[in-house]
């Protein structure tokens, strides 16, 4: 991303993602690095919008099995699901849900030109850098600063993929999934409590 204010003017971000697996609804958040604290402000996000959890499964690596999400998790009462190392078959609906944006990322990014047949060479390039995306320490490089495309990421997720017909709900929307939802759902009213739970923790062994 542009870092105008830094030494190279680009800098590397990562994009942590969370979804909502009945609904399919997403979201996305545009962080320095991938640390717990980060996955907390994605977490807080999610919750904000949508209400606690009951259960979250989430990966192995250590920065999603720390204590900070540990502790988070376990105060307002949400159940914890492990997926085993090196196994994204165990997470399918991030997965695809990753493969989605990144399709979506490549035509959308400033100087994208189309599908016609003399840009099958920049076509394949794009292509190629998306599925990068899903290497190790892969990288796509995106011409917009991180606020700006925080904003685009928060635009696409309320507004394209969220009215798109999705095949895991038989060609419903996340959006008119959700609309049908009737039952109650549990909320945090006191937004500074959550933020209190979010506070970086005192030392190692702190609560």
């Amino acid at each position: 991303l542009l870092e105008p204010e830094s030494e190279k003017g680009v800098a590397r971000y990562h994009v942590l993602g969370v979804i909502d697996v009945w609904p399919r609804r997403a979201r996305l958040l545009v962080a320095k690095t991938s640390k717990s604290s980060a996955i907390g402000s994605l977490i807080r996000r999610a919750i904000i919008d949508w209400g606690r959890p009951e259960r979250a499964k989430h990966d192995n690596g250590s920065d999603y099995c720390s204590n900070y999400l540990d502790l988070l998790f376990g105060a307002i009462g949400t159940e914890i699901e492990l997926c085993a190392p090196f196994s994204g078959w165990q997470k399918p609906h991030i997965e695809r849900f990753f493969r989605t944006f990144n399709h979506d990322l490549v035509e959308l990014l400033p100087g994208y030109i189309g599908h016609s047949v003399a840009d099958r060479k920049e076509l394949e390039a794009r292509a190629a850098f998306s599925e990068r995306l899903f290497e190790k320490d892969g990288v796509l490089e995106v011409r917009m600063t991180a606020p700006d495309f925080q904003t685009f990421c928060d635009d696409w997720c309320d507004n394209v993929y969220a009215h798109n017909a999705h095949s895991g709900l038989k060609g419903e929307t996340p959006f008119a999934r959700m609309a049908g939802w009737t039952e109650p759902v549990a909320r945090i009213d006191d937004e500074r409590a959550l933020d209190v739970l979010l506070a970086p923790l005192a030392g190692r062994g702190g609560y």
